[in-house]
């Protein structure tokens, strides 16, 4: 399927923003084809140390596009990490329902291998 042709396909002018959350070069140059004049994408989702993105340097200049890179959401972990203990403690924060698995620790070596194929997504490791 050719992702950023059939998000024009929608939104013919392209997209404004685009967050790719995945970790796969493919999304990363997916959402930089499906930018519209002016479009931001933002890369979450990181791919493995040594890979590369390749994308029309003209293009992005032309277009005014940008790509934006997020680490942790900016967190400022000595902020952030003991609000959210707090939140999770008060019940504010559902993390179950952001387990999509959980498996015994000794399949560790699969759940790896399933979420590098995308099979499976947030898996807790029990021990």
């Amino acid at each position: 399927m050719d992702v950023p042709a059939e998000m024009k396909a929608l939104v013919s002018q392209g997209l404004d923003y685009v967050f790719d959350a995945i970790g796969k070069i493919i999304t990363t140059e997916q959402s930089i084809a499906a930018l519209g004049l002016g479009g931001s994408a933002v890369v979450v989702g990181l791919p493995p140390t040594g890979q590369t993105a390749q994308f029309d340097p003209l293009v992005l200049a032309e277009a005014d596009q940008r790509i934006l890179g997020c680490n942790y959401g900016s967190t400022v972990p000595q902020r952030d990490i003991p609000r959210l203990v707090d939140e999770l403690m008060n019940g504010e924060l559902d993390l179950e329902s952001m387990i999509s698995a959980r498996r015994p620790l000794d399949e560790a070596e699969s759940a790896l291998a399933d979420l590098n194929s995308g099979a499976a997504l947030r898996q807790l490791l029990l021990p």
